[in-house]
């Protein structure tokens, strides 16, 4: 247990972490044997062994105070919320980038409309020229009829009553 500690000062947070909860069980069965032990003999080696790694966890892991771990706590929290907050930077990021996307696609349909409506209006020019020629043309018609009928009219007056 101790051996992976030799190099404390590079030890991680979570080795150190490690290293208290084995040493937390050690004392804990080291307790329960005090109270179950009859063997004397047995009692002492494990006691001694229990010291020499107390020796070495305080050497290797100091006393933990509320402080430390306050800010232990709030170190990872830190790291908690700096994830979360990259988690949402990179959720924003793709959020623009399909903002954009659409964006994109809105403009190139309102392009389209604009042209569609300069077409509409040229259409829409066109049929009401078409229809002014075809009132102009009925016009013409009704006044060549009516020029013939007033000729015949005249030819029959002309004829017949004089």
């Amino acid at each position: 247990m101790i051996s992976k500690f030799h190099t404390a000062p590079y030890a991680t947070q979570d080795d150190i972490n490690d290293m208290h909860e084995e040493f937390q069980q050690l004392k804990q069965n080291y307790e329960a044997m005090c109270l179950t032990s009859t063997d004397k003999i047995k009692m002492n080696q494990y006691r001694q062994e229990y010291q020499e790694m107390k020796v070495k966890y305080a050497q290797y892991c100091p006393p933990r105070h509320n402080a430390l771990n306050m800010l232990v706590q709030q170190n990872e929290k830190l790291v908690e919320y700096t994830k979360t907050a990259y988690d949402a930077e990179g959720t924003a990021n793709h959020i623009q980038l399909e903002l954009k996307h659409q964006t994109n696609k809105l403009e190139k349909i309102v392009n389209k409309n604009k042209l569609t409506q300069q077409e509409l209006n040229e259409s829409e020019r066109l049929v009401n020229q078409m229809k002014t020629r075809s009132i102009v043309m009925k016009i013409i018609t009704i006044g060549i009829i009516l020029i013939i009928l007033i000729g015949i009219g005249v030819i029959i007056y002309v004829k017949f009553f004089q």
